[in-house]
C-alpha cells in the first residue's frame, strides 16, 4: 500500500502524464479561481490612441500652415486674432477677443497693438460702454484675411486628401460629437466668481509671439 499524501488543505491537482509536482509547490488553480479582469488601460487604450493621433495631426497642421504664414507677414498667434475678428458676427471688445483666444487680456492688447500698427484693424469707441472699444477690420485686415483662408484651405485640403468625400464627411461628424463634448464639459466647469479663469488655464500657444513680426 503506497504512503499517503500529507494533508495541504488543498484540493488534489489532475495529474499530468509524465510530469510531477514536487512537494510544498501550491497546486494551479482551477478555472473557478481565475476571473479575468481586463484592465483599464487596454479598455481606454483606443481612446489614448486617437487623442495621440489628433495631437500629432494638429501639429503637423501647425507646422505646415506657418510658412503659408510668412509671406503674409504674421505669427500664428497674429493669424489666430485676426481670424477671431474677421469671423464675428458683431464687433468683439478687447476683453472677448482675449477669451476666444484663451489668453489673458495683455497679451491680446499686444497682438492688437500689432495688428493696428500694420494697418490691419482699428479701434473704435463702444457706444454701450465708455471703458470699452471695439475691434474692426479695416480694407487691408480683409484682404489679408482672404488671403489667409486660401492658405488654410490649401493646407486642409493637402491634409486630407487620402479620404474619400464620403470618409471626410464620416470624420467630420465623429469630430464634432467629440468637440459638442467637450464644449458642454467646458460649460459645466466651476469658474471664479470673477469670471475670469483659473490660474494657468488661459495661457497657451496663442500668447507665443504675440509681438513678432508685422513690425
Amino acid at each position: 500500500m503506497p504512503p499517503s499524501r500529507p494533508d495541504t488543505g488543498r484540493p488534489d491537482t489532475p495529474a499530468v502524464p509524465g510530469a510531477t509536482v514536487p512537494p510544498g509547490v501550491p497546486s494551479a488553480p482551477g478555472p473557478a479561481d481565475t476571473d479575468e479582469v481586463v484592465p483599464a488601460a487596454t479598455a481606454d487604450s483606443a481612446a489614448v490612441r486617437i487623442g495621440e493621433t489628433m495631437h500629432r495631426i494638429s501639429h503637423r497642421l501647425r507646422r505646415r500652415h506657418v510658412p503659408r504664414l510668412s509671406p503674409l507677414g504674421l505669427t500664428p498667434a497674429q493669424e489666430r486674432a485676426l481670424r477671431m475678428v474677421a469671423s464675428a458676427p458683431a464687433p468683439l471688445r478687447m476683453v472677448e477677443l482675449a477669451d476666444r483666444l484663451g489668453i489673458v487680456p495683455r497679451s491680446a492688447t499686444t497682438l492688437v497693438d500689432a495688428l493696428e500698427q500694420a494697418g490691419l484693424v482699428r479701434r473704435t469707441p463702444d457706444p454701450s460702454s465708455r471703458r470699452s472699444t471695439l475691434l474692426l477690420l479695416t480694407d487691408a485686415g480683409r484682404d489679408l484675411q482672404q488671403r489667409m483662408r486660401q492658405a488654410r484651405r490649401e493646407v486642409f485640403q493637402e491634409a486630407f486628401a487620402p479620404l474619400s468625400p464620403g470618409e471626410r464627411e464620416q470624420l467630420l461628424e465623429l469630430l464634432q460629437r467629440v468637440a459638442a463634448g467637450l464644449d458642454g464639459a467646458a460649460c459645466h466647469r466651476d469658474r471664479p466668481a470673477d469670471g475670469r479663469r483659473p490660474a494657468g488655464e488661459h495661457r497657451g500657444a496663442g500668447e507665443q509671439g504675440a509681438g513678432e513680426r508685422l513690425g
